[in-house]
């Protein structure tokens, strides 16, 4: 792997505070998905993680980074983040899933993020 492709040791989604919906670490979990200083792979096991937490507070942010990889400028990190974000947007699966990710399934729009919007819609959600 190159030092890129990994998350940083020790640090995985389970410590992320993914484990159990631990909310409580939600705005720890925040911080490190909106630190453009990161590791792209730590801030998409952020994204990951923030989904699996299930706090719907963070709907809205992970749905601007969702709309933003849709952007024809934004950067690999950016559409990295944004297909994280669609997953996570994807496990919670709110009930206005389908008008967040309208844009997103755009013919316009990036295959590999047209494709995460598409499962997302239908997948299970994994919240409750």
């Amino acid at each position: 792997l190159e030092p890129h492709d990994r998350v940083r040791p020790g640090l995985g989604t389970a410590d992320l505070g993914a484990s159990h919906h631990a909310r409580e670490y939600a705005s720890n979990v925040r911080k490190l998905l909106d630190d453009g200083q990161e590791l792209p792979s730590v801030r998409t096991a952020a994204a990951h993680a923030l989904g699996a937490m299930c706090d719907p507070a963070q709907l809205e942010r992970l749905t601007e980074l969702a709309r933003a990889a849709a952007d024809p400028m934004a950067s690999a990190e950016d559409i990295a983040v944004g297909v994280a974000a669609v997953g996570a947007l994807g496990d919670m699966h709110p009930a206005d899933l389908a008008s967040r990710l309208a844009k997103l399934r755009d013919k316009s729009v990036r295959f590999m993020l047209r494709g995460a919007a598409e499962h997302a819609l239908v997948q299970p959600a994994k919240c409750r």
